[in-house]
């Protein structure tokens, strides 16, 4: 009985036996099974999903910039309002717009 170390099918493995008819062109290694696939499509979208969680967070409480020359921004809470109220009845000489933007 004589071992056979190659095989006339084209592949990047090597079989050794008796025959290389369990063999095909897309070795065993290469394919991969439904199930891997579909814990790989879920791993890439729960990756996926943290990222725009992430980048949705950053963008929100990340900080924020202003142009040079202006004000910075400020928030808009209970401690500050008076402040707002006296600088916005100071000004009637000029145009006034208060613009309140929510996300809901």
């Amino acid at each position: 009985m004589q071992l056979q170390t190659e095989c006339s099918q084209p592949s990047s493995a090597v079989g050794v036996g008796l025959d290389c008819r369990h063999l095909d062109s897309a070795s065993a290694g290469i394919r991969r099974s439904r199930r891997e696939a579909a814990m790989k499509r879920r791993s890439v979208g729960l990756a996926l999903a943290a990222l725009a969680i992430f980048t949705g967070l950053f963008y929100l409480y990340g900080g924020h910039q202003t142009p040079t020359g202006q004000a910075p921004l400020a928030d808009l809470n209970a401690a500050n309002l008076s402040e707002l109220k006296n600088e916005f009845n100071e000004d009637k000489a000029n145009v006034r717009m208060l613009v309140l933007l929510s996300p809901t």
